[in-house]
């Protein structure tokens, strides 16, 4: 007779003697794994039904969660009890399905009792047991071999390490037909819509805005007093300013006051028109939260009007409701490298900077409202003159294009390394390189002008005013490629690509917001080539893990847990910082 256990240390033994025999026991898998395990995967990828799981006693409780787990991951499954199945639940099973039958013994009559049955119907078998062979695996498509040295159980007869086994197998099989379909963190999330991850992926704009009476608006025309009456009564930071038809027209800020005072002394004639924002940023309902955060971040806002497809407000968004929500946020354009550049903004950059120039060539023909100019001329005619403001990644790009067209350009740097380094590289009697912009001196006989002035994690410096357009050739272009930073003339305003242009005192401006949009398929694998790396460290790692590792990485963290976790967001939006490396 075995004498019980007395003493604590005596419970902790067993309990390590038992954890290592499982752990011996899931080990021993991996030398078992063959072609089996091959064909098993291709018979449920192939699987047009179901992956019917089924199994008797403990083995039927592992078989469950089998099930459970596989649906959860991208392969539609349901446990069927084999003694039901014999009596009616059989039905439940078609020729287009698959069974995957668990039996330690390989012998369990309520399991082998379905074997003529399901010959019958041509359906698939995969078998997992611990006896290659038993009547279930040889009458199997392919046979998984679970089976253990030793049960953990001192008797050797309580299922232990056998159902363990089984248990980490049937996770092999779920997780790589997971890997071979593709599977997904927003499919899994869309699998569990309840859950934190589900909360976290799939939490919507439409979720979290401020609706019907919370809405602030006001109508175009309205006096100044209103629209702040209304900022005042939401407590959202701004509102809306909507045209006749209801659709936005501007919105009007917390920001966009203190810019009033500055230019108003008396505010009792000021109507919301002439000093609200136009066309102000806006965002559709069904755009996910964790993209709101990067747009707000982006533009260094702290609120966004929600608007439906005719352009009408139907909601409001303020960070705070952002941060309430609990949504963990990476942005990819504060991921940095060990020189503390930001790599993931390179290639649009250099994508926008070569689109400039292209766009701006199209646009200085006649159709387009341009004054009719070819960038390169031809044979006995002087070529266009280009204006490049800023000699960075995007204006390097800019006159490369420029360059390669056959224009004449000049670039205005101020940083006297970059000014060097741009000279030497061109080494070209058809670039100059200056140091300020004389608008008087430079401006006369400029077709084009791309505004390449970025400051990261600022608004861009406003280098053209209004009163410097009529120094340029008639029907000159303007090309704004920071307009998503505030752009770097004062005439310019967001424009799209279905319009991308409007013209201000003859001049046409090109003013897109995201201009690398405009040619999808070279951006998203220009995207992809730079940020796959730190997507599979993500998905390898988790992201908690993945960010403790890598600082870079960590850079790019920029909302988490309620709380601005970038320095740089949080000074712009007034928010308290908290280093990430303190949640972690």
């Amino acid at each position: 007779m075995r004498q019980p256990l007395s003493t604590p240390s005596q419970l902790r033994e067993s309990a390590l003697c038992t954890l290592q025999i499982e752990q011996a026991a899931i080990g021993g898998l991996q030398a078992k794994l063959d072609e089996n395990f091959d064909h098993a995967c291709q018979l449920m990828l192939a699987c047009q039904g179901r992956v019917v799981v089924t199994g008797m006693g403990k083995s039927g409780h592992i078989a469950g969660k089998i099930a459970a787990t596989l649906a959860s991951t991208g392969t539609p499954a349901f446990f069927v009890h084999p003694g039901e199945a014999s009596h009616g639940d059989l039905g439940m099973i078609t020729r287009a399905d698959v069974v995957l039958a668990l039996s330690n013994s390989g012998e369990t009559a309520e399991v082998t009792a379905l074997l003529p049955l399901l010959k019958r119907l041509g359906t698939p078998l995969v078998s997992m047991t611990g006896r290659p062979g038993s009547t279930l695996a040889q009458h199997s498509d392919a046979h998984l071999d679970s089976g253990v040295e030793r049960e953990a159980c001192p008797l050797d007869l309580a299922p232990t390490s056998s159902t363990t086994a089984a248990l980490a197998l049937g996770d092999a099989l779920a997780v790589a037909l997971l890997e071979a379909r593709g599977f997904t963190a927003e499919d899994f999330a869309l699998s569990h819509p309840g859950g934190s991850l589900g909360k976290r992926l799939l939490l919507r704009v439409s979720d979290l805005m401020h609706d019907g009476s919370r809405l602030p608006q006001v109508a175009l025309g309205s006096p100044l007093r209103d629209a702040l009456l209304e900022i005042t009564r939401q407590g959202l930071g701004f509102t809306c300013v909507v045209d006749s038809e209801g659709r936005l027209a501007g919105v009007y800020t917390d920001g966009d006051l203190r810019r009033t005072l500055d230019q108003h002394h008396d505010l009792r004639d000021v109507q919301v028109d002439d000093v609200m924002t136009r066309p102000g940023k806006r965002i559709g309902p069904d755009i996910l939260a964790a993209e709101a955060v990067r747009i707000m971040e982006d533009n260094r806002i702290t609120a966004l009007a929600v608007v439906d497809e005719q352009q009408r407000p139907i909601g409001a968004l303020h960070m705070h409701d952002l941060l309430a929500s609990g949504v963990t946020a990476i942005a990819y354009e504060t991921i940095t490298d060990d020189a503390g550049r930001l790599p993931l903004l390179k290639p649009m950059s250099e994508i926008a900077g070569r689109l400039s120039v292209q766009a701006g060539a199209h646009c200085l023909e006649t159709a387009q409202g341009g004054g009719g100019v070819l960038l390169g001329a031809v044979a006995g005619l002087p070529p266009a003159k280009v204006l490049v403001l800023g000699g960075g990644v995007v204006g390097s790009q800019a006159i490369d294009v420029a360059l390669g067209m056959g224009a004449t350009v000049a670039v205005v740097e101020e940083q006297r390394q970059r000014r060097d380094q741009l000279a030497a590289h061109y080494n070209s009697a058809h670039l100059a390189v200056l140091a300020e912009l004389d608008c008087e001196a430079v401006l006369p006989n400029v077709d084009m002008v791309v505004g390449a002035a970025l400051v990261p994690g600022a608004r861009a410096p406003q280098l053209l005013r209004r009163s410097h357009l009529p120094l340029l050739n008639a029907g000159a272009v303007l090309v704004d490629v920071a307009v998503d930073q505030g752009g770097c003339f004062e005439s310019s305003r967001p424009t799209s690509h279905q319009q991308p242009t409007f013209i201000d005192q003859g001049i046409v401006h090109y003013c897109v917001a995201n201009m690398p949009g405009g040619v999808p398929r070279t951006s998203t694998y220009a995207l992809n080539n730079v940020t796959l790396p730190h997507v599979l460290t993500l998905a390898n790692k988790g992201w908690r893990q993945a960010l403790r590792h890598d600082p870079h990485l960590r850079d790019g963290l920029n909302v988490h847990a309620g709380q601005i976790t970038c320095q740089e967001v949080a000074d712009s939006l007034g928010y308290p910082f908290v280093a990430a490396e303190d949640l972690l």
